[in-house]
This record gives structure tokens, sequence and C-alpha cells, in this order.
């Protein structure tokens, strides 16, 4: 096991067939049957071990995933002998939202490596340690030998804390899934936010509002909503802001929930639409509660509302002057920044892919001769504005409308 552990796995194969056949010539087939299966577990394992370095090199690779409620994923990578056994992540329960990435991968190491049965010669990591140097002597001293801590920002090392770093936001991710899908956890979370903030039911249905936008352009909004602690994608809305020029982003949520909840008294809208929230997330603070609030009651709509302040993830509450602030370890908390973070994520998709649009609309639009129609026909055959670009003139030209003399100019104005 040692020697798997430490990359030569190569080394148990013929000490097992060693053991395999003599076990057969004793008659001890049953002991047989076993080795002879131990060693194609092996070659198995070994077969899809990753050959990534040419040196016989072993280090361990340490990157950290954070999520924006403050939970963090530490993922840890075994290089053995040259060869990438595999990895394995860690939840870090204890992580708080102000903590930086070095002083979550400082207090990983520090528990870690106080347990690890083996140290190897060297942690490649993808951020520096809080007083790295203290950590390096004492990890030498746990060793016996040096250990060497290094942050690659190039090369092979680099590459490998980019793919173990990929690996943590995924795990950090799937943590998220299953919670949301332990039913017992909702549940209490739910009954724990409706006791903070002293609703008069629990809050089954819940919509959370996020605005985007870049120094005022492409502005959106985003609705989200979860039932039951569940996200329910189909009633999920998204808005333009149409009627804020500027960056306002007090005035464009508010924008957000009078449109929003204006259909919901329409009788003629569909029932999505008109099924009221238990419970209104704004993401923001006072600021933003309050716009909320006014929207709500120019449309005469007495509806709870919090907003989630991301700084100190505080909740705000209309006519409270002091913030809600639920334990950093209470399933309640959990659950908010889940649908906050749901709600940011839905917006800056929004966001990005109206500015994309308006980009590629704004490059085509700048092109003499390139009207709607024109650009959708380049479009919807090249894809994009550098689909566009790598086009050859008689491509160009060979679109219904465009000439050889217009596909020069496109050519000319886009480069390529």
């Amino acid at each position: 096991m040692v020697l798997f552990l430490q990359g030569r796995g190569e080394d148990l194969i013929p000490n097992l067939r060693r053991q395999m056949e003599e076990a057969a010539e004793r008659l001890d087939f049953e002991r047989a049957a076993r080795l002879r299966d131990e060693i194609k577990a092996i070659e198995h394992v070994l077969q899809h071990q990753k050959i990534i370095t040419g040196r016989n090199e072993t280090f361990d690779v340490l990157a950290v995933a954070q999520g924006a409620g403050g939970d963090a994923c530490v993922q840890v990578g075994f290089v053995r002998n040259g060869k990438l056994l595999g990895s394995e992540y860690y939840l870090m329960s204890g992580a708080r939202v102000d903590d930086t990435p070095s002083a979550i991968l400082s207090s990983f190491v520090g528990q870690f490596y106080q347990q690890a049965a083996q140290i190897p010669g060297e942690l490649v990591l993808e951020h520096p340690l809080e007083d790295q140097e203290v950590v390096g002597d004492w990890l030498t001293e746990r060793r016996g030998a040096r250990v060497k801590l290094t942050v690659p920002k190039r090369g092979l090392r680099r590459e490998l804390v980019e793919m173990i770093a990929k690996s943590a936001r995924q795990n950090l991710e799937q943590s998220r899934v299953r919670w949301l899908n332990d039913e017992q956890r909702t549940t209490a979370a739910l009954s724990e936010l409706a006791d903070a903030l002293a609703l008069d039911r629990i809050p089954r249905r819940i919509e959370c509002f996020d605005v985007s936008n870049l120094h005022g352009t492409n502005a959106v909004a985003s609705m989200v909503v979860f039932e039951n602690g569940k996200p329910k994608k189909s009633d999920y809305r998204r808005f333009q802001i149409k009627q804020v020029e500027g960056p306002n982003d007090f005035a464009m949520m508010q924008e957000a929930i009078r449109r929003r909840y204006r259909r919901a008294l329409d009788v003629e809208q569909t029932e999505a639409w008109q099924t009221m929230p238990d419970l209104i997330i704004v993401d923001g603070g006072k600021g933003q509660l309050s716009a909320a609030l006014n929207a709500l009651q120019e449309l005469g709509l007495n509806l709870p509302i919090a907003a989630l302040a991301k700084e100190h993830e505080e909740l705000f509450l209309p006519d409270r002057p002091d913030a809600v602030v639920l334990p950093r370890d209470s399933q309640a908390l959990f659950l908010v920044q889940r649908i906050r973070d749901e709600a940011h994520r839905f917006a800056v998709a929004f966001h990005r892919k109206r500015r994309a649009k308006t980009s590629i609309r704004s490059v085509l639009d700048e092109i003499p001769g390139v009207g709607p129609r024109r650009r959708r026909e380049l479009l919807r055959r090249f894809g994009s504005v550098e689909g566009i670009r790598q086009a050859s003139v008689e491509e160009l030209a060979g679109i219904k409308g465009i000439g050889r003399a217009l596909a020069e100019q496109i050519k000319a104005e886009l480069g390529g």
C-alpha cells in the first residue's frame, strides 16, 4: 500500500504475481484468485494515472474555491514519481466570507499535514500562505527534511494548479446542489429564516432580485424563484431595464420590482406571474430595500421583503434600524446565500449576452452598406463577428445581397 501511494504501483505487480503463482502451486485457488483481482485492479488504476512530468518528482498541488457566501473548498492533487495519482477535496466548514484564499489555504495546510502520514518535499500552491516562512519551517520539521513551498506563475506546475482549482470549483458547486437536495436541511433552514425575520409563515416561495450593468449600460435585472428551498427555474424572469439612464442601481431595482408585481396584479397573466411570494429578497443594502419597498407601496402591496448585503452578509428589514445577522454556521444563512448567488449568476449571464449582442451590432453597424438584413444574413452564415472576420472575400460575396465590392469593404473594416 505504501508503494502504491508513493506512485510506485508497478513495483507491486511482480511480487503479487509471484505470490499468486505460489498460491496456485499450493492449490490455494481462493487466494490466487484474490491476488489476481488485486493485480487487475492495480493495472487498471495505473492505466488511468496521468504521466505529467518526465522526471521522478513528488509533490502536492493545492487550490481553493470560494463561494460568494463564504463557503470554501480546498482540492489537493497528489503527484508521485511524475504521475498524477488523483485528487481529493475538503469542504472548509469554518470559512468566512471575509477570509482570503491565502488564509484558507494556510488553515488547511496546518490541519491536513498535521495528520498526514507522509509529507512530500514540495507543495505547489495556488496562492501564497500567510506566514509562509513559518509554515515552511514547521513542515520541514515534521517531515525531517526540507519542504519547498512554490506559487508557480507559468509552466507545467501552473497548468496543474489551474486544473486542480477547476476541480475545486466543481466540487464546491456539487456540494451546494447536494445541500439543496437535503429535505431536512432545507426545511430547517426555512423554519430558521422565518423565525429570524419574524415572518407569519414559513417562506415556501422566495423570489430574489439582482441587477447587473456596466457603468449603466446594457442594464438588466433577474428574478429567481425558490420553492421549498429548491430552484424553480420555470418561474425565473429576466428584465431589460428600460426606464433608467446611467448607473443607478436603486432605480433599476425599483423598475424590476414594479414590473414584476404589476404583472402579478393582472388577472390575465399566467399563474406563474400571478403567484405571490412568501418572501422577497433583494441583493444589496438599505438603498435597494427602500427602492423595492417604494415600488411595492405604489402598487398597494404589503409583502415580506428583506435585503441581503454581501459585505457582511446582513439582512435588512423595513422599519428596523439594525440588521439581522444570522449565525455564520446557520442553515438559514447558507440558504439565502445560495438564493442570492443564483440571482447574481442569472443576472450576469443575461447581462453578458446583451453586451455581446450590442458589441456585434455596433461593429457591423459602422460598416456602410451593412443594414439589419445583411447583418442578420452575415451572422446566420458565420455565427459571430470573428467568424465574419475569418471569412474570405469570396465567402462574403456569396451572401445574398453582398457583392464583391461590399465584401472587400467588410474585410477592410474588420481586418483579418
